[in-house]
């Protein structure tokens, strides 16, 4: 189930990490970077979001509809042709004070990303994940389920069933609990 609030944050987070502004095509990429940590460290995805295999390398499919169509919270985020910039206002000494949807795992989720990638140009970026997420190649031009990212990774049909039933799960609640509000 995709969360536009939470991928909002998630976006804003990546943003402070490159001190307000970045290419929205590295962007997509830090967050299907992210998702798919997640989903391979704690057994979902951050987002929610699902997964397309374009000609420049995976990208979150909602995430990059809605970057494309502007239709972000305008209070967080600002896009100008292709650069997004954050417009939030961040406790650089509490930064989750800032993020308050994000928790302590997701942030080290965040931040492992951002040591590894975030210092890498967009299209350095998008050509490694042609590399480094082979779910890719195997979907060219498609989409990218998430028994794609656990098989590429060699996980039994077994352990890609579980997973998914465990998503599957999360998100029956995530909808019940959004019913409850």
């Amino acid at each position: 189930m995709y969360d536009t609030e939470l991928t909002t944050q998630i976006i804003g987070y990546f943003l402070w990490k490159a001190g307000g502004a970045m290419p929205y095509l590295k962007i997509l990429k830090l967050v299907y970077l992210a998702d798919r940590k997640a989903l391979l460290d704690i057994g979902e995805t951050l987002t929610g979001d699902a997964y397309s295999a374009m000609k420049l390398g995976p990208v979150p499919y909602y995430t990059y509809n809605s970057l494309k169509q502007d239709k972000f919270d305008s209070q967080w985020l600002e896009h100008k042709k292709f650069d997004v910039r954050l417009k939030k206002e961040v406790n650089s000494n509490d930064p989750l004070d800032t993020f308050e949807l994000l928790s302590p795992i997701m942030q080290s989720i965040l931040d492992s990303i951002w040591d590894q990638y975030g210092n890498k140009r967009k299209y350095d970026l998008a050509k490694l994940t042609h590399t480094i997420c082979p779910e890719w190649e195997a979907c060219k031009d498609d989409s990218i389920e998430l028994a794609d990212i656990l098989k590429a990774e060699g996980y039994t049909s077994a352990q890609i069933h579980a997973t998914l039933e465990r998503v599957a799960e999360l998100n029956r609640l995530k909808e019940f609990s959004k019913e409850m509000q």
